[in-house]
């Protein structure tokens, strides 16, 4: 799906801080974080809901989550790090068009409360340093 930002991602037609990827998923900062170290892992073949997902790819997804979330909490100052899928199977419901499933790995501080708002984009030089800090603790965690 060409339309679709998470497909133009995981065929690599956009920029992206690329945090590492299998053969079924992509792991990337968020561009538009609401904590330092929000990244997401996605299917690299377009899923526009849970019902959709392959069972193969859910399990490639939760696993490489997991692992992620681990070596999120390493690199960030975090006192625990929440999963968070939107599943959007009624269309218009989300910010984001068109759909494409995703996992958020989203670092949390108590006290730092999670909104809906958009926050300002961070910078493209900042995000790849940040990746690249995930991504060496990931590879000495998950070699």
């Amino acid at each position: 799906m060409t339309e679709c930002i998470f497909c133009r991602l995981a065929q690599k037609s956009e920029p992206a801080s690329i945090i590492f990827e299998t053969d079924e998923v992509l792991a990337l900062m968020s561009l538009f974080a609401f904590s330092r170290g929000h990244c997401f892992v996605l299917p690299k073949r377009h899923f526009s809901s849970l019902s959709e997902l392959e069972e193969n790819v859910g399990k490639e997804m939760f696993t490489q989550a997991q692992r992620l979330a681990q070596c999120v909490a390493k690199v960030v100052s975090c006192e625990w790090v929440q999963l968070m899928m939107h599943d959007d199977v009624i269309k218009d419901t989300h910010l984001l068009e068109p759909h494409h499933l995703h996992l958020h790995v989203l670092p949390r501080v108590k006290h730092q409360p999670y909104t809906e708002e958009r926050p300002a984009s961070v910078s493209r030089q900042e995000l790849d340093e940040l990746a690249t800090q995930i991504r060496s603790v990931y590879l000495d965690s998950f070699p």
